[in-house]
């Protein structure tokens, strides 16, 4: 018996769409590259507050306004809080239309006939990222009692509690178990921290730190993990 987890953000579908869409409502003067800059620094920005959001130390409110204020700030776009609450009003409706693309439901189809079972693990709030899920079809590939938000367990990834609890559902041992994700330090070093096997999907094509953990298998496409899939070429499986 084997499964396989998927991270949702930046790996089921990509965070910049409907940023970028959002950016064309409210900030239309903004070129490709002023979108593509604020986009990893609000990224950025949003995820120095978001372990102190998920503990309750500050708001959901205060994260999303210092993650935009802040962000754009950073690519030199002066923006107030009521508008970096707009921004984020305004990106929750772009988030309605987000869909996995072509080869990413492929990926997922091929994930349920290769593993035993198929599950999602996320960092974020959980009612807004089980709407992603409902939004995203998962559900046809993933199993629903599989769906783990770190915002159920106040401890988002790299915490090995989300881990420990997704292991102990599948009741499988830790060497039976696969992460995928975009983030090199809560996917593939939360999971490999606690045994799993981990695959980094390194859009970016970002190096690997020196002295990290290497993933068991890094791809820097949705096509190049598909392939992965479907030659069957996870080792261990």
């Amino acid at each position: 018996m084997t499964a396989i987890f998927f991270d949702l953000d930046d790996t089921i579908y990509l965070r910049f769409d409907p940023f970028d869409r959002t950016c064309a409502v409210l900030l239309p003067h903004l070129t490709e590259d002023q979108r593509r800059r604020a986009f990893r620094t609000c990224r950025d920005r949003g995820d120095e507050v978001f372990p102190a959001a998920q503990r309750g130390e500050i708001s959901e409110s205060e994260m999303y306004r210092y993650r935009y204020r802040q962000g754009f700030a950073d690519v030199g776009v002066t923006i107030d809080d009521p508008f970096a609450w707009a921004f984020y009003e305004e990106y929750i409706v772009q988030q309605r239309t987000i869909a996995p693309s072509p080869v990413m439901q492929s990926i997922l189809a091929v994930a349920q006939e290769k593993f035993d079972r198929v599950g999602i693990l996320t960092n974020g709030e959980s009612a807004r990222q089980r709407k992603k899920v409902q939004q995203l079809g998962i559900l046809q590939w993933a199993e629903d009692s599989l769906v783990f938000v770190s915002g159920d367990a106040g401890r988002p990834k790299p915490d090995p509690y989300l881990f420990e609890l997704a292991m102990a559902a599948t009741g499988l041992p830790p060497e039976q178990l696969w992460m995928v994700g975009d983030s090199y330090e809560a996917d593939v070093c939360g999971a490999a921290a606690c045994g799993w096997h981990t695959v980094w999907l390194n859009r970016d094509g970002a190096p690997m730190p020196t002295g990290g953990i290497a993933p068991d298998v890094m791809v820097e496409s949705e096509a190049a993990l598909l392939s992965c899939l479907e030659c069957f070429a996870f080792p261990f499986v």
